[in-house]
């Protein structure tokens, strides 16, 4: 493991990614909330110069390899949302443990809060949207839009492979394009649609990046509107969607963009979703719900806990499922569902004929056996760390539909909840499901297996 290059790269992060905490200012400004002013700087400040004092004292011109971006990735996640903090206990007041599981929720685009929106300051609420807005595309991914020469294993260890141009840098540019215009978008719709411009611009930023935090406590059921629940549903839908399919449907592609089976493999999953929960919750709050679920967004129209059993478990499963890989939503992702799926019927079509050469091809991409192994390990080491989750719950005394429920959705990043106070074990346990769930799981084994490997060396 090369440390000089991992925190030379978590430095230029630092550096890059400070000035997200001098937005909130201008809210400030605007609103006349001058006492919440300093909290922010005094944010901003030492991050900026954590930032410049890592990458001059670690300067290297050593690149990056992948296990040191996975490294990098995983403390860099840590440390920005225990920076992201400070606001949180000087205006708050609150302590370490809930202002940190407030800032991981926001920063991994979970949404579980612990918070009344009403009792905050129009500041704070915002604040909590940045984070949301830039979790959603990820802490690395705004930090290398700047750019430095040794982002591409970095951006790959932050759970990220699309590419929709040539090179990593071009890449994240145009990733930032589509974010920003779906985004304004977003708020136009909004603010057509009956919600206020600070409310349309707070909605419009977290649903866009499958987030779900609201600046009301009833979330999207405190309007009641139809026209609203419908514009959330399709910027929650367009946030589950990969980045490479959203660029090709810019281009006029839209044939590419529906032809493909992950993306109609994502519709299947709402459609039987939704008819599945229809008898006992309604089409209205059936539909937005489930997107909400399969999105990892976690808006809500009404009680979760006041389901049924059985629309409780399939919003479980779909929190599972995700959306599609290369978007924003968290997730095992559809893509491994389907990979999974089809690698089932390539085995049974090689038992049945042994010696005939059978298209392994899904997308036009061939999926060899050592990928499906890869998928299948991902899919068997996330549901250890759901079940792992689920016995925390369970051991602090929840129903085991609640630790299920509330493990799935913090891994999931989704938001949705049936709990309405915390211990501090289950609390920590779902910090730390979300920043495993957020980083898909590798960057957080990398960084364990370091801190074992040099715990026995001593």
């Amino acid at each position: 493991m090369n440390l000089r290059a991992v925190f030379r790269d978590i430095g230029i992060v630092l550096k890059y990614i400070s000035p997200v905490f001098l937005l909130p200012v201008i809210v400030a400004l605007a609103y006349g909330e001058y006492f919440t002013i300093i909290y922010f700087v005094f944010t901003f400040l030492p991050v900026f110069i954590a930032g410049i004092i890592l990458e001059k004292i670690f300067a290297t011109e050593d690149k990056t390899l992948l296990k040191d971006g996975l490294l990098s990735v995983a403390l860099l996640w840590l440390l920005i949302t225990l920076a992201a903090t400070i606001p949180y206990i000087g205006i708050e007041k609150m302590a370490l443990l809930p202002a940190s599981f407030e800032t991981m929720a926001a920063w991994t685009t979970t949404g579980f809060s612990m918070l009344v929106p009403e009792e905050l300051t129009h500041t704070m609420l915002f604040y909590r949207s940045v984070q949301q807005w830039f979790g959603g595309v990820g802490i690395v991914v705004l930090a290398l839009a700047g750019l430095f020469r040794t982002g591409a294993s970095l951006y790959y260890a932050e759970a990220r492979t699309e590419k929709v141009r040539p090179n990593i840098v071009n890449t994240i540019k145009m990733i930032w394009w589509i974010y920003a215009l779906y985004t304004v978008v977003g708020i136009v719709l909004l603010f057509f649609a009956g919600m206020t411009p600070f409310d349309a611009i707070n909605h419009s930023m977290t649903a866009i990046a499958t987030a779900g935090l609201s600046t009301h406590s009833e979330s999207i059921g405190y309007y009641n509107s139809p026209y609203i629940e419908f514009v959330v549903i399709i910027l929650m839908i367009t946030g589950s969607i990969s980045f490479l399919s959203h660029y090709e449907l810019l281009l006029g592609k839209t044939k590419k963009f529906f032809s493909d089976v992950f993306l109609r493999s994502l519709f299947v999953v709402i459609i039987f979703g939704a008819l599945f929960v229809l008898k006992d919750n309604g089409l209205r709050s059936g539909l937005f719900t489930v997107v909400s679920a399969v999105s990892s967004t976690g808006y809500n129209l009404d009680t979760v806990g006041m389901w049924s059993d059985f629309s409780i478990f399939v919003l479980i499963v779909l929190m599972l499922v995700g959306g599609c890989a290369g978007s924003t939503v968290s997730g095992i992702k559809i893509n491994r569902i389907v990979i999974a799926v089809k690698s089932v019927f390539w085995s049974v079509n090689r038992l049945k004929s042994p010696k005939r050469v059978f298209s392994r091809k899904i997308c036009a991409v061939s999926y060899t056996d050592n990928l499906v192994v890869e998928v299948f390990k991902f899919m068997l080491m996330y549901l250890v760390f759901v079940m792992a989750g689920v016995f925390v719950f369970l051991y602090e005394g929840y129903e085991l539909k609640v630790s299920m429920f509330q493990a799935v959705s913090a891994m999931g990043n989704s938001g949705l909840s049936v709990v309405s106070e915390y211990t501090p074990l289950s609390m920590f346990a779902a910090i730390m499901l979300m920043w495993i769930g957020r980083l898909e799981i590798w960057a957080v084994i990398t960084l364990f297996g370091y801190l074992m490997i040099k715990s026995k060396l001593r």
